[in-house]
């Protein structure tokens, strides 16, 4: 067998390369029992439940799964001419079927009702700071430095072991 590298060492760092990919590309989508990953912006409206920079797991519900004091990622209903955001928020009150939300660093409640079809999911976990760390990774530069970078290195280093398997014969 030859070695370019340590073995543990060479396999390890794949898996952990393999296993960042998974994280970067799982962002946004949506996975099986309708969980989805997203990344908080700079914005500080959940401080001190959600930190800017988080990454955010939720999974979709029944509409009759949410209730105040559940906190929620929906897509903000856009201004004319502006992009659609998605703000996690929490309900503070329900009335039939629309709901109240309200950041908990805000003073005021969200001046937009919340309607079931805009909400994506009910936060289950918020993990701090990883989502600047993806969120630069979907950067063009980060996508270079985190993914494109490291499998390039991976490539020649099988390269090389190619190559001095078809020496040895």
């Amino acid at each position: 067998m030859v070695k370019v590298f340590s073995s543990a060492w060479y396999y390890r760092l794949l898996l952990l390369f393999l296993l960042w990919l998974c994280v970067v590309g799982s962002v946004a989508r949506l996975w099986p029992g309708g969980i989805r990953f997203f990344t908080t912006t700079s914005s500080s409206s959940m401080v001190p439940s959600i930190y800017p920079g988080s990454l955010i797991i939720t999974q979709e519900q029944p509409l009759d799964g949410y209730a105040p004091g559940d906190i929620v990622s929906f897509y903000a209903q856009p201004v004319s001419g502006s992009r659609t955001n998605i703000v996690t928020h929490r309900i503070i009150r329900m009335g039939g079927n629309v709901y109240l939300t309200k950041g908990d660093a805000n003073n005021a409640a969200d001046p937009a009702i919340l309607e079931p079809r805009f909400i994506i999911g009910k936060v289950l976990c918020t993990i701090p700071w990883i989502g600047n760390v993806v969120g630069f990774a979907k950067t063009n530069r980060g996508m270079y430095l985190s993914i494109i970078i490291p499998a390039g290195v991976f490539a020649v280093i099988e390269l090389k072991r190619i190559a001095l398997l078809i020496q040895r014969g």
